[in-house]
């Protein structure tokens, strides 16, 4: 490597360190709970863990690779792994508003057109999008009897969130496909106000939706490429949403009714050395069953350390990760 090369690996490598360094600092006072926690996870089932992450990231790299080769043969996997680990940087470090810029900056490097890296970009994202919906479709059809009877007052909102998804997936296609659709965004674009503030985003939103009806008709064209895409984002879908369940696996197995289970676990989670702080504990729900949660309360009663026990609502994201009858118990130790 030459010089320029070191001084790049000297920079990352300070980078990592720092980072790491900040996540001792932030957690210090946990790092015992971290690792009794760690440590109860067998080495075949930390690698498990891992290696579907790394799968993830790997068929993130496999879509952005076949979209970008078809424009830019000399275009590499290793530069595609790069491209999608700069986007998960962009997402974390602004928000996900820096992400497409830094990607396409990269692309451009590599020698492909601002334009055509910033529409490529945008297809991947809407492709992503689309193979959510497509997921969520096929699992709605195999499982959704279960959820409207797991999951009661949650499974009222899963059409109302279904539908918003699948509106704004269509916006999005009729975006790349349709001629008059771009020319009324483009319009309504331009009647937005004339001030500074406004000029500088609509320059940009401008310029995005030029790129994205440059490149989408190219793409929606090639069949074999689409096709493509879309089962590579499927099976990253696949090793996503598999993550939580290996991880529920990999814990103590309870047998028996909800209630029974509930009691058990509740149990096992306050047996912990040490004091309670300030003697407060939750019970954190979606949609659980009243005497299951009962259950938990039960035992954190009969327990003299908890003086003020709370109940709280988990969001959609743990009930669609866990399952609507998930019943979590939180609390701090002195």
């Amino acid at each position: 490597m030459d010089k320029k090369q070191w001084k790049t690996v000297a920079i990352s490598a300070a980078t990592l360190l720092l980072l790491f360094l900040l996540v001792i600092w932030v957690f210090r006072d946990h790092y015992q709970e971290i690792l009794r926690n760690i440590q109860a996870v067998s080495i075949r089932e930390l690698l498990l863990l891992l290696g579907m992450g790394l799968a993830y990231q790997m068929l993130e790299s496999a879509v952005c690779f076949a979209m970008i080769r078809r424009r830019l043969p000399t275009f590499s996997y290793r530069q595609a792994v790069e491209v999608t680990f700069l986007g998960v940087f962009g997402n974390v470090s602004t928000l996900s508003v820096g992400s497409v810029p830094m990607q396409s900056y990269y692309l451009h490097h590599c020698g492909m057109m601002t334009g055509c890296g910033i529409g490529t970009m945008m297809l991947e994202y809407i492709f992503h999008k689309s193979s959510v919906l497509i997921y969520t479709t096929v699992m709605l059809l195999f499982q959704g009897r279960w959820l409207s009877e797991t999951g009661r007052g949650f499974s009222r909102y899963i059409p109302l969130g279904y539908g918003i998804c699948a509106l704004i997936i269509a916006a999005l296609v009729l975006l790349c496909a349709w001629e008059k659709v771009q020319w009324f965004a483009s319009w309504v674009i331009d009647h937005l106000p004339n001030t500074e503030k406004w000029e500088g985003r609509k320059r940009l939103w401008k310029d995005n939706l030029s790129s994205l009806h440059t490149e989408s008709p190219k793409l929606l064209h090639d069949h074999w490429c689409l096709l493509k895409v879309l089962l590579f984002n499927g099976l990253k879908l696949f090793c996503l949403y598999t993550i939580p369940f290996l991880c529920m696996e990999i814990g103590k197995k309870y047998r028996g009714s909800l209630e029974k289970v509930m009691y058990q676990y509740t149990k096992d989670r306050i047996s912990v050395p040490g004091n309670i702080s300030d003697g407060r504990v939750y019970i954190v729900y979606p949609s659980a069953k009243r005497e299951a949660v009962d259950a938990a309360r039960q035992v954190l009663t009969e327990d003299k350390r908890f003086t003020d026990i709370q109940e709280t609502f988990a969001g959609c994201t743990v009930a669609c990760h866990c399952g609507p009858n998930t019943i979590g118990v939180m609390f701090l130790e002195d």
